[in-house]
C-alpha cells in the first residue's frame, strides 16, 4: 500500500481523507506538526503554504489541506480565517452577521501534494454549497471537523451536519464533498508516481 503523509492535529480530517484514500490502495499518516497558515490568500495558497512547510519538516511525500468558508452576503467571509473567527467569536459572530441577510455560502477545499520530485505542490480543489441556518442546530460531535457542522446546511439538504447520523453525514458530506478532489489526487498519484 502506497503511504502519503497528512500533517493536521485533525482526528476528522485523517477519517475522511483515510475512508476516500484507502480504496485507492492508499494509506493516510496522520503528521500532527504545526505548520503556519497565511491570514489572507485564496484557499489554494493556504494548502500551498502548508504543504511547503510539512515537506520541509517531514522530507516524505506529504499532504495538506486547506478549507475557506465564504458566505456570499458577507463578500466571501470569513474564508480562510473560518479557524481565527471560531476562535475568537465562533459561530455565534457568523450567526450576528447574517443578521438579515441572505445565507449562501460554500466550503471551498483544496488538498496539495509534495514529494522529493516535484518542484512545485500539485493542487486538487472542490466546492460545497449550501446555506447558512438561522441559529445553532444539533450538537457537535466528533466527525465534524469544526463547528461549522451547526450551521451549515447543504444544498439540497433541510438539517445542519450535526443533525444528521453518521450514515447520512458520511454519504450526504464526506464522499460529495471530498471525494471529488480527493479521488483526483489518487489517480494522479498513481499515473504520476
Amino acid at each position: 500500500m502506497r503511504r502519503v503523509h497528512l500533517a493536521t492535529r485533525r482526528a476528522g480530517k485523517v477519517r475522511v481523507l483515510q475512508s476516500v484514500l484507502k480504496e485507492f490502495g492508499i494509506e493516510v499518516v496522520q503528521e500532527e506538526i504545526d505548520t503556519e497558515s497565511p491570514t489572507e490568500g485564496s484557499v489554494e495558497e493556504v494548502a500551498t503554504f502548508k504543504v511547503r512547510q510539512a515537506f520541509e519538516l517531514l522530507h516524505k511525500p506529504v499532504i495538506a489541506h486547506g478549507v475557506a468558508f465564504c458566505i456570499t452576503a458577507l463578500h466571501d467571509w470569513p474564508g480562510i480565517s473560518i479557524d481565527r473567527v471560531l476562535r475568537n467569536g465562533g459561530t455565534e459572530e457568523i450567526l450576528r452577521r447574517l443578521e438579515g441577510k441572505e445565507r449562501h455560502c460554500e466550503f471551498r477545499y483544496t488538498l496539495a501534494y509534495l514529494d522529493e520530485q516535484l518542484a512545485a505542490p500539485v493542487l486538487f480543489s472542490n466546492t460545497r454549497t449550501g446555506l447558512v441556518a438561522d441559529k445553532l442546530r444539533g450538537e457537535p460531535r466528533a466527525q465534524e471537523w469544526s463547528m461549522t457542522g451547526r450551521i451549515f446546511i447543504p444544498l439540497g439538504e433541510t438539517r445542519t451536519f450535526s443533525e444528521m447520523n453518521e450514515e447520512e453525514f458520511h454519504l450526504g458530506w464526506r464522499v460529495p464533498a471530498h471525494g471529488p478532489y480527493a479521488a483526483a489526487f489518487a489517480r494522479w498519484l498513481q499515473e504520476n508516481r
